[in-house]
């Protein structure tokens, strides 16, 4: 199931140098006037990078029987890399939706993003979703068709190759 449009917010962007931040002041001839400081750039910077990376809770559309999808909205975060690694997802992330199908097999999921950097894939590595908090893969019927279901990304599963704990 989709969230519709009137529902989702536009993404939190990375502001760029010379951002108006308050009121021009007409009276000044400055150009400088009423944008912000260097430190006030690098502050709203690391406030960005800050969120992008913690553990966040992010709505998704989830299709797929088995081989799940799991589809973020366009408002959804920017999904970027780890420093030094090849992979997107971070420890804690959950993602959240309600499942279009009953699983009937053996499961795993891929995140789809249409926020993402340049350069870097729409649909993120497929990995094993597990049940009783890691212990086991997800089978046929771990997911039922219309309920809510989280996926939270933990990075110590499958052998550190990560994977995502179904609740």
């Amino acid at each position: 199931m989709a969230i519709p449009a009137a529902n989702q917010v536009h993404p939190l962007v990375m502001p760029m140098s010379r951002v108006q931040f308050t009121w021009p002041d007409t009276a000044s001839k400055d150009p400088r006037a009423g944008m912000l400081t260097p430190t006030a750039l690098q502050m709203l910077q690391q406030l960005v990078e800050f969120v992008s990376g913690t553990s966040r809770i992010v709505p998704v559309s989830i299709t797929g029987t088995n081989a799940l999808t799991l589809t973020l909205n366009p408002s959804g975060p920017l999904l970027t890399m780890h420093a030094g690694s090849t992979a997107h997802y971070h420890d804690y992330d959950v993602f959240s939706g309600v499942a279009a199908n009953n699983s009937t097999g053996a499961v795993t999921a891929s995140v789809v993003t249409a926020n993402r950097p340049t350069g870097d894939p729409a649909t993120l590595p497929s990995i094993k979703v597990y049940i009783t908090n890691g212990a086991t893969q997800a089978g046929a019927g771990a997911l039922t068709a219309g309920r809510h279901y989280t996926f939270t990304f933990v990075d110590s599963l499958d052998a550190a190759a990560g994977g995502f704990v179904l609740r």
